[in-house]
């Protein structure tokens, strides 16, 4: 598909969804379908109007690496249980939830998603999950007072998996929250730092943190893993066990050339 073909069915999904709504009866299969291949505005700025830096880098993770990715957290020894997709995009992360046969309980997940059409696909085609609509970032936030929660994230989940954003950590909402009292607790500059950091803070002791992380080398980033020490790193370490890692090729993802690593982590025991 090329990217202008791509452009054009990302509206055509979103006029349907303004037509239907959320109501996932009110769609046959075949919408469905079509709904299932919604793939953000990742790489697609020529075609927008205006520039929208959050949009702009939505890049949906391939169905061979999520599988993979899914492999990864049975082999670590993911059992069933709370499940977080902290950026959950159209959902691909959940369409390949392993079966009930390999585990030993339901996978019961719960996905953020800010981007309106994508939280929509995702109440649409996964009704069973629990869609929440925001940023990663405000669910640690007191509202109430607009400041961190800090070291009060409940310990909840068995795993926590998907494809959170890249790059430094800027303006926009997600850098609003991280300014009201985030950057300083996690010592987070970039966002893989952060949904690192956080997400670990949401694991129970034995939980799995499973991210695919990106860099614009070309553009003078470095890879998670080869950045040197720092605040966050070493909270990280304290907290949790780097298991696997795996670095992927370029081109992995339709539109970008970001180099891209897979990254397993273990929370240690309390």
């Amino acid at each position: 598909m090329t990217n202008r073909q791509a452009y054009g069915l990302n509206r055509q999904i979103e006029a349907l969804i303004d037509q239907k709504g959320i109501n996932p009866t009110a769609y046959s299969a075949d919408e469905k379908a079509k709904l299932s291949q919604y793939s953000g505005y990742g790489g697609l700025d020529q075609f927008l109007e205006e520039s929208n830096a959050g949009i702009l880098y939505e890049f949906f993770t391939p169905v061979p690496i999520v599988k993979k990715m899914w492999g990864l957290a049975l082999k670590l020894g993911f059992k069933g249980g709370e499940v977080l997709e902290p950026a959950a995009g159209n959902g691909v992360f959940l369409a390949q939830v392993p079966a009930r046969q390999y585990l030993e309980r339901d996978a019961v997940v719960t996905a953020i998603e800010p981007q309106q059409y994508s939280y929509a696909i995702l109440r649409i085609l996964y009704p069973e999950a629990r869609a929440v609509q925001g940023l990663f970032e405000q669910q640690f936030i007191n509202e109430e007072v607009n400041l961190s929660i800090k070291n009060r994230a409940a310990p909840v989940f068995d795993l926590i998996i998907g494809n959170p954003p890249y790059g430094s950590i800027t303006g926009g909402k997600g850098g609003r929250y991280m300014e009201m009292g985030e950057r300083s607790y996690t010592k987070a500059r970039s966002y893989d730092e952060y949904f690192i950091r956080r997400g670990i803070d949401l694991l129970r002791p034995g939980g799995i943190l499973i991210y695919i992380i990106g860099s614009e080398v070309a553009n003078g980033g470095v890879p998670f893993l080869q950045r040197g020490n720092s605040r966050v790193k070493e909270e990280i370490a304290a907290r949790a066990t780097l298991s696997d890692a795996y670095r992927l090729p370029n081109g992995v993802f339709d539109r970008t050339d970001v180099l891209s690593d897979i990254v397993c982590f273990t929370k240690n025991a309390a």
